[in-house]
């Protein structure tokens, strides 16, 4: 298989996408800038229900969720995206800021985040959970 520098998985290895969810511009970004570059098919949300709106027409492999975000938070989120079932296969990477991160077990994620993350790191995870999506 072949790997992109950091050593994740490239996206014609894996098969699916990567949707960023995230309200603060400058993360959203840096995030969606950092996986294009590796070669990963990124889309971009800046709230909860821009989401769901992308999820009606594509289905990515993994979601990277912020938790806290205005109108519609990162937990209300993954309420209507699995209530819909809109990308349910999708694996989910919460990535947050909030002290309430370690209670984000019950959306079910594949992997958690603290921000501020080590932006090799978060490559680094979101190409293994792209190729577990893949198997």
């Amino acid at each position: 298989m072949a790997a992109s520098s950091s050593g994740a998985p490239q996206a014609s290895d894996c098969g699916g996408g990567i949707l960023v969810v995230d309200d603060d511009d400058a993360i959203r970004l840096l995030v969606c800038d950092a996986l294009t570059d590796e070669g990963f098919d990124v889309r971009e949300a800046g709230g909860g229900q821009s989401a769901l709106d992308v999820l009606e027409s594509w289905s990515p492999a993994v979601i990277i969720l912020d938790l806290m975000m205005p109108g519609m938070d990162g937990w209300h989120f993954r309420e209507r995206q699995l209530a819909l079932g809109l990308a349910a296969g999708a694996r989910l990477l919460v990535m947050s800021a909030s002290h309430r991160i370690h209670e984000s077990s019950d959306l079910k994620p594949s992997a958690i985040m603290p921000k501020p993350f080590d932006l090799s790191r978060l490559i680094d995870t979101v190409g293994s959970l792209s190729e577990a999506h893949g198997s």
